[in-house]
């Protein structure tokens, strides 16, 4: 499915080599959402550049002497109801080799001084990673936990979070926990241990709460080397404390996998959904997702040969709403480049988090463009984090994509980005809209030429467009009307103070 909705420019780039990618979004409560996306300058260079939105249109930007990052988004504890102040935190691997963790806030929010500014780093461990850019990557990976205790304007709060690295010296993945909101890490520098001795690449972590007993969990994925080469998972309970209790690990035999990337339901309830997180990763000729429950290959029945890359992986959609972030779907995405003459589009597709399994036949292009240019060098780190997918972590909706697409506006390429709904079958195209579990919707007609009706519905409402900007409110009478006939054609998301409701403008 070709995509209609517009690519937003991040920045032109400077290099010739593909960068690593990662984002995070949060909503702010009022139908406002916050974006980072952090992304490098490719083979070898320390640079990070990290770029901020307010939800309002504001932005600002940062760079970092560093190369492989990821970032996450947080709040600041006991702040206001309506907070206009945020924090950041992003880890990557630092000009002297060694995993690092950088704190930022974020201040203004929703006025033209919005503004990022450092409050503080810490080197994750003393031993430097060796050689960054070869066949064994030692990308660093953040990820939070989201506090239905602690809200912030009516959604969960997002306070602590999980970092995980490879250590090769003593073949091991490593971790620590900590708080965004004070930036301090809640175990010694050098972490403690997720596994060791096995010969560990390519780690990710996803954090999860368990809505019925409240029990933290972060589960770590990483490749263990070996004959065969298993995928392996591994989960901690982290409810007592900042050590992790060993829970269990999933072993998947594959053969050797490229940049494993992981992301579990944030609210987790296991009434909904058997299995709370899920892998993909590229094995070059496909692109598989992995669960406790058993594989699925995701790509075979679209392009049967290619070069697949970059995978990506984000949960959203809760249900009910607010109560469980995600426990509906996973959005995976990837690269695949294939074709004389060579052509490359980014791929999403969505699996029920129930099952792994495909639920949407669709395979829907989020590039607007084609996104390769001959000549554009992939190494093994950077083809397989071109592309960046996130749901809001504190409520599970809407879809952020950012991808490098090399053959944008500049000479070498851009960062773009795409906000879309991710509500099946909508992804990067404004049309009609199924309800989730085939439920029926309680907003009519949908799609809508003039008007929609909420019935049972009063109070104050929001409209929301594909763009995450706010382009109508008011009041709702009971079983009264909304006035859409001003809107463009589009994809929109209506609030009210309980609800959610997806809708398309024709």
């Amino acid at each position: 499915v070709n995509p209609t909705l517009p690519d937003q420019v991040v920045s032109p780039v400077n290099f010739s080599t593909s960068p690593n990618i990662n984002c995070d979004m949060l909503n702010d409560g009022m139908g406002n959402f916050i974006k980072a996306i952090a992304w490098d300058e490719g083979v070898g260079t320390f640079n990070t550049h990290l770029y901020f939105e307010d939800g309002f249109g504001h932005t600002a930007q940062y760079t970092l002497p560093a190369l492989l990052p990821d970032i996450v988004l947080g709040n600041v504890r006991g702040g206001t109801d309506i907070p206009t102040e945020y924090r950041a935190a992003v880890v990557a691997i630092a000009a002297n080799s060694i995993p690092t963790i950088w704190f930022f806030t974020m201040k203004g929010m929703g006025t033209p001084g919005f503004t990022i500014y450092p409050t503080g780093s810490f080197s994750l461990t003393t031993t430097k990673v060796g050689t960054i850019y070869n066949l064994s990557p030692v990308l660093p990976h953040i990820d939070m936990w989201s506090d239905a205790n602690n809200k912030v304007n009516g959604l969960p709060g997002m306070y602590q979070f999980a970092v995980s690295w490879v250590e090769p010296s003593v073949n091991a993945v490593k971790y620590n926990v900590g708080d965004i909101t004070s930036g301090t890490l809640n175990n010694p520098i050098g972490g403690k241990n997720v596994n060791l001795g096995v010969g560990n690449i390519w780690c990710d972590v996803a954090c999860y709460t368990n809505v019925q007993t409240g029990s933290r969990y972060a589960t770590f994925c990483s490749q263990d080397l070996g004959t065969p080469l298993p995928l392996a998972a591994y989960t901690f309970d982290f409810s007592s404390g900042p050590v992790g209790v060993p829970i269990s690990k999933n072993s998947f035999v594959s053969p050797f996998v490229f940049c494993p990337r992981i992301e579990a339901m944030s609210q987790y309830d296991p009434t909904f959904v058997a299995y709370p997180w899920q892998i993909i990763c590229s094995q070059q000729d496909s692109v598989t997702t992995y669960n406790a429950g058993g594989t699925t290959n995701i790509n075979k029945t679209l392009i049967p040969v290619g070069n697949f890359k970059s995978p990506a992986i984000a949960a959203g959609v809760g249900m009910p709403f607010l109560k469980a972030i995600g426990n509906v779907q996973f959005t995976q995405g990837y690269l695949n480049i294939h074709g004389s003459p060579v052509s490359a589009n980014y791929y999403a597709r969505i699996t029920n988090a129930a099952t792994g399994t495909v639920t949407d036949p669709d395979y829907y292009i989020i590039n607007t463009n084609p996104a390769y240019t001959p000549g554009i060098t992939f190494s093994p780190a950077d083809a397989s984090s071109a592309l960046a997918l996130s749901n809001c972590s504190n409520s599970g909706d809407m879809l952020l994509s950012v991808w490098f697409d090399a053959q944008a506006g500049s000479p070498t390429g851009d960062i773009m980005y795409k906000l879309s709904g991710n509500s099946v079958p909508v992804k990067f195209r404004p049309t009609a809209i199924a309800t989730l579990q085939g439920e029926k919707p309680t907003l009519y007609p949908n799609p809508a030429t003039d008007h929609v009706n909420l019935p049972n519905e009063e109070g104050e409402f929001q409209i929301i467009n594909s763009l995450g900007a706010k382009v109508a409110e008011g009041q709702l009478q009971q079983d009264g009307g909304v006035n859409v006939q001003n809107l463009p054609a589009g994809v929109y998301l209506l609030r009210t103070h309980s609800h959610t409701y997806p809708f398309t403008k024709l």
